[in-house]
């Protein structure tokens, strides 16, 4: 039958492809769930004693990577990395982490500038140790089309994403 016939007749698949004569069928399969995080067989996720360094730690992503890590390993140290100090909400947060015993502070630094990531990744390291995880959640947001974007906005959006991927 034409290919759009064959597929009407089946609405319980999900996709199909054609490729000339050929059909493909593209459909989902029930697999069994892997261990939840928390059970007793699930692989660790944040290590115990580690240092996690979380780039944008202060926006929405970097704060619920913090809130996670020290609500599961409450014996880890969180290095808060972001351009500006902490205000408002994101200060208040903050501190109820910190009055909660948690082991997370923020430092300052711009992680398009080389020379300042390096200072800070030593400056970790010496005051808490090696790092063992980094979560690179920094970005700029400029929302509109991309064929929209100028040139020197596009280079200002990627730039915490590239430049902090080549400097740490």
């Amino acid at each position: 039958p034409p290919p759009l016939q064959h597929d009407a007749g089946t609405p319980q698949r999900v996709e199909w492809r054609h490729a000339g004569a050929d059909v493909q069928e593209c459909r989902w399969d029930e697999v069994e769930a892997p261990p939840t995080r928390g059970s007793a067989d699930a692989p660790p996720v944040w290590r115990d004693h580690g240092v996690c360094l979380v780039t944008g730690g202060l926006g929405a992503i970097g704060r619920l990577l913090a809130t996670d890590i020290v609500a599961r390993v409450p014996t880890a140290t969180v290095v808060l990395v972001g351009r500006r100090a902490p205000q408002g909400d994101a200060a208040r947060w903050l501190s109820d982490l910190q009055a909660g015993g948690a082991r997370v502070s923020h430092w300052p630094c711009d992680i398009t500038d080389g020379q300042a990531v390096a200072s800070l990744v030593a400056q970790v390291q010496q005051r808490h140790g090696p790092i063992s995880s980094v979560f690179h959640a920094a970005g700029l947001l400029h929302d509109e089309p991309l064929r929209q974007k100028h040139r020197d906005t596009l280079a200002s959006v990627l730039a915490p994403k590239v430049s902090g991927v080549q400097h740490l």
